[in-house]
């Protein structure tokens, strides 16, 4: 057996490698990169749609805690308020002007002073809840105009039918309370907004979170399923090739196959073959 005869294996090799190596693929490391690249901008816009997310909610979460709620809770002390007004002018008037039942009225006038500034507080710009509260307070100064210090004042003075002011400004009052209820229907109405707002924020920040497992896992299936297809099933083919000739099979061709790293790393075992198999011939024919 001629040296040309027992080269032509190593030839062979080299003829059958050329056709791999020479069709266009992406090597390995811009492979990684991309991916890499990609995965870092999905999760980047998926954090960021999260974080909004909780913003969102925590916006919401404040709207109802701190602005809507508070704000209902006032409208019901101002109301309050006005009846004890309403009641201390009446006992005052029908005890014919016993001072202590005139208190009432003096100590929630300036305790409805206080809740109509904290309200406005709360209200803030909201246009149709400012137009509720400035009815009540006008409803309320009529009554306090017309009604109460006139009452009042015919009792101090003594006039014999002072307390008939009694019957004429409950029916102005009455205003008073329709005022209320409309500004506390209409708060009430905007608490359960905040609320139902503040629900459908938890909604997106949990189909958030959902989203964002999804991903990680898709990413980590993906992430694998490129890691055993361009890495570990082509390195274990050029493993058991390189077994099979370090067991005696000094002829059979390395077909390396894969990203260009590996089908490179196989070509080279594959000449690295070819010269042993030729170092052996050479020994057998010394």
């Amino acid at each position: 057996m001629s040296a040309d005869t027992l080269a032509e294996p190593a030839q062979d090799t080299r003829e059958r490698a050329r056709p791999i190596l020479d069709r266009p693929a992406r090597p390995l490391r811009r492979r990684v990169a991309r991916g890499f690249l990609a995965f870092l901008l999905a999760a980047a816009l998926l954090l960021v749609t999260l974080v909004v997310a909780i913003v969102v909610l925590l916006q919401r979460g404040q709207d109802v805690i701190t602005r809507w709620q508070p704000a209902v809770m006032r409208t019901s002390n101002l109301l309050t308020d006005a009846v004890n007004e309403e009641t201390g002018v009446r006992g005052f008037a029908l005890s014919n002007g016993e001072a202590v039942l005139l208190q009432p009225y003096v100590t929630y006038r300036r305790r409805g002073a206080i809740d109509r500034k904290a309200l406005v507080g709360l209200i803030g710009s909201h246009r149709h809840a400012r137009a509720d509260l400035g009815a009540f307070e006008r409803a309320l100064a009529t009554w306090q105009i017309r009604a109460a210090e006139p009452t009042i004042a015919d009792v101090r003075a003594g006039k014999p039918n002072a307390a008939a002011g009694v019957d004429r400004g409950a029916r102005i009052f009455d205003r008073v309370r329709s005022a209320g209820a409309a500004l506390t229907g209409d708060l009430r109405q905007l608490e359960r907004g905040a609320v139902s707002a503040r629900r459908a924020a938890a909604v997106l920040v949990w189909v958030a979170l959902g989203i964002f497992a999804a991903a990680v896992f898709a990413a980590a299936a993906i992430l694998w399923r490129g890691l055993r297809t361009a890495i570990l099933d082509p390195v274990e083919r050029l493993g058991a090739q390189a077994r099979a000739v370090a067991a005696g099979d000094a002829h059979l061709v390395i077909v390396p196959s894969g990203p260009p790293e590996i089908e490179q790393l196989g070509a080279d075992v594959d000449r690295m073959r070819a010269r042993i198999a030729a170092e052996l011939v050479r020994a057998e024919r010394a």
